[in-house]
């Protein structure tokens, strides 16, 4: 492959750029829908909100291994650039121990609930690990990233049982990140309509854990032409 001159350097920079920004727009577009949905039902149900586990400082969900798009990846680090970068030895690490432990595998994103078991395998064993998330603040429990967090982080809540069911392996007492009345096909809708917008950018869309997804995002990888 012929070497690339500085002009030509300079202009694939600003097209990552351009390219970045669109798909980081899109996502938080998504994200902030997702988020009003989850609110409308919650706050429709008294009941449910009472009996809701989940509270601020609470992190024992930061602990498991989220897998996302590459979309969501990009809107954490076109959102949070310091952020990324105070991680970012912590997301080296963590994505080099989930190679060494065969938890890095892509998984296409046609069908992102396939496959659960394998899913539910690697997941239980990162949980075993009781790594937190990079983006953790390990003194107050939050999220260093909130506006920004994942999708599968908005929804996800435990409901009835109380936060002692989040030391279990499998959480028996969860709900499948899943806020009761708001269904299941919503959540999946929101995930493949994110995937869709993604496939507009980039033509191809994945998820991966949190770490790797950071650096793939960083480094381009995405980019549809492979370069």
């Amino acid at each position: 492959m012929p070497t690339m001159t500085r002009q030509q350097r300079k202009l694939k920079a600003r097209q990552l750029e351009s390219a970045n920004k669109k798909l980081s727009l899109l996502t938080g577009r998504l994200l902030s829908i997702v988020d009003r949905d989850i609110e409308r039902h919650i706050a429709a149900d008294p009941e449910l909100k009472r009996h809701i586990s989940c509270t601020q400082g609470c992190a024992a969900c930061c602990n498991q291994m989220v897998k996302i798009t590459i979309g969501e990846a990009t809107h954490i680090t076109q959102t949070f650039p310091a952020e990324v970068e105070r991680a970012m030895p912590e997301i080296k690490r963590q994505a080099a121990l989930m190679e060494e432990m065969g938890l890095n595998e892509i998984e296409e994103s046609k069908d992102m609930f396939s496959e659960l078991s394998q899913q539910e395998k690697h997941a239980q064993t990162w949980f075993r690990t009781q790594t937190p998330c990079a983006f953790l603040d390990k003194e107050t429990k939050n999220c260093r990233i909130y506006a920004a967090r994942p999708l599968v982080c908005r929804g996800y809540y435990v409901v009835q049982k109380g936060p002692s069911v989040c030391a279990e392996i499998p959480m028996p007492g969860e709900t499948d990140f899943v806020v009761p009345g708001w269904e299941a096909p919503s959540i999946e809708k929101g995930a493949y309509t994110l995937l869709q917008m993604q496939n507009e950018v980039v033509h191809k869309a994945q998820i991966t854990p949190i770490p790797q997804a950071i650096l793939d995002a960083l480094d381009g990888k995405w980019r549809a032409d492979g370069s």
